[in-house]
């Protein structure tokens, strides 16, 4: 059986805005290079987690598996 090595949520915001506020501001992330008002991400320690306001990241959970 193969074991999971990562997992990484994708966050729904809906004020990109005020989430980097708070997630960069306030909590001490970076802000990731990539992105913009629909979908970028915050970083912490070589950690991302994605931040997405529209197409993903909606209520519940999906599991991917990357090969």
């Amino acid at each position: 059986m193969n074991k999971i090595g990562d997992i990484s949520p994708i966050l729904n915001v809906s004020d990109m805005k005020q989430s980097l506020h708070l997630y960069v501001d306030l909590l001490g992330f970076a802000n990731a290079e990539w992105g913009g008002d629909k979908s970028t991400g915050v970083t912490w320690d070589g950690r991302t987690i994605p931040l997405c306001r529209g197409g993903q990241g909606h209520p519940g959970t999906s599991v991917a598996r990357r090969i």
